[in-house]
C-alpha cells in the first residue's frame, strides 16, 4: 500500500525545480518574537504576492502548468511561514479569488502540493484549512463537499495537542506492549515498512544524531519503530524499540492517517502529540528547545 518516499514516480514539481525567489524559505521556520531579516522579506513578499495577477485572465486556463508553479510557488512561501504567522487568511487567498474550472484545478493542485504522499509541502493543518473551506463555500459542488467531509474526518485524528490514538504492538520477544504504557518524557513514533529501503536510511542518519543520542543516553526522549506490513527480524536498532501492528489496527482502523513512511510522530508522556506527520529535523529541533 505504501512505498517510500524515494521511489515515488509521481510527476509533479520537484521542490528544486520551484522559483528560486523562495527557494530558501523552504523549510520550518523558526517561531521568535525577533524575526530575521530573511523571514520579514518573507511575510513582505507573501503581503504582495499577488498584486497584479488577474486570476480571470483566460491565458491562464489555456497554459495550467504555468500557473502550477506560480501557486506551488506562493505554497513553498505559506510553508516557510507557517510557524511565525497565521496564514489561513492567505492560504485561501486563491480559492476566494478563483471559480469554475480555475477553482477545481486550484483545489486539485493544494491537494497534490500539501496533503498527497510526496507533495512537497505536506501539512495536514494547513490542507485542513481548503477542506474547511470547501465544505463552507457556495462555490463547490455536493461530490468536493463529500470529498473534503471525509478527508477531514482523517485529518482531524491524531491533532497537535490531543490524545494520540492507542493500539498494542508486538515485539520480537512476542511481548504484547501499549503505546501509552511507555512511560519516557517524550517518545518518537515511527511508522515503516520492512520492504522500504529508504525507511532504513532515513531512520540510521536521524539516530546518528549527536544532539538526539545525548537525549537518548539522559533518557529524555525515547523511540518506537513500528513495522506496518510484517514483523521484523531486527530486535533493536540503536536503543529503538521495535513492534509490528499484530491487529493490523493502524491502517485497517484508520487509527493514523499514514500517507507514506518512514512517519514520524512526537509524543508527551501519557500521549499527548506534540509533532505530527513530523521530519526528523523538526523534532531534533524541537527537542534542542526543550533543553534549554
Amino acid at each position: 500500500m505504501f512505498s517510500c518516499q524515494v521511489s515515488k514516480k509521481k510527476t509533479m514539481l520537484k521542490k528544486d525545480e520551484i522559483h528560486a525567489k523562495t527557494e530558501s524559505l523552504k523549510g520550518t521556520a523558526k517561531a521568535e518574537q525577533s524575526l530575521s531579516l530573511e523571514e520579514l522579506q518573507s511575510l513582505d513578499l507573501l503581503k504582495h504576492y499577488w498584486e497584479g495577477f488577474n486570476f480571470s485572465n483566460e491565458a491562464i486556463k489555456q497554459k495550467p502548468q504555468d500557473y502550477e508553479i506560480i501557486l506551488a510557488d506562493y505554497l513553498s512561501l505559506l510553508y516557510s511561514l507557517r510557524s511565525i504567522k497565521n496564514i489561513k487568511e492567505e492560504t485561501l487567498y486563491p480559492l476566494n479569488q478563483t471559480k469554475d474550472q480555475l477553482l477545481a484545478t486550484t483545489i486539485r493542485l493544494y491537494r497534490k502540493y500539501l496533503y498527497e504522499a510526496d507533495a512537497p509541502f505536506n501539512d495536514s493543518k494547513l490542507y485542513s484549512y481548503i477542506l474547511e473551506w470547501i465544505l463552507d463555500s457556495s462555490k463547490t459542488n455536493y461530490a468536493q463537499k463529500l470529498e473534503a467531509r471525509e478527508l477531514l474526518k482523517i485529518i482531524k485524528k491524531n491533532e497537535v495537542g490531543s490524545l494520540s490514538a492507542n493500539f498494542s504492538f508486538l515485539t520480537s520477544t512476542g511481548q504484547i506492549i501499549y503505546l501509552h504504557d511507555l512511560n519516557a518524557p517524550y517518545l518518537m513514533l515511527v511508522f515503516a515498512n520492512t520492504d522500504c529501503p529508504s525507511c532504513q536510511l532515513i531512520l540510521q542518519d536521524f539516530l546518528d544524531n549527536k544532539e538526539l543520542q545525548k537525549a537518548f543516553r539522559q533518557k529524555q526522549i525515547s523511540s518506537l519503530l513500528v513495522y506496518l506490513n510484517e514483523e521484523a527480524k531486527t530486535k533493536e536498532m540503536n536503543g529503538v524499540l521495535i513492534g509490528y501492528d499484530h491487529k493490523h489496527a493502524i491502517l485497517g482502523k484508520g487509527l493514523y492517517d499514514i500517507r507514506t513512511v518512514p512517519c514520524f510522530y512526537l509524543l508527551k508522556k501519557g500521549g499527548q502529540v506534540l509533532l505530527k506527520e513530523s521530519y526528523p529535523k523538526e523534532i531534533v529541533e524541537y527537542m534542542n528547545k526543550q533543553s534549554k
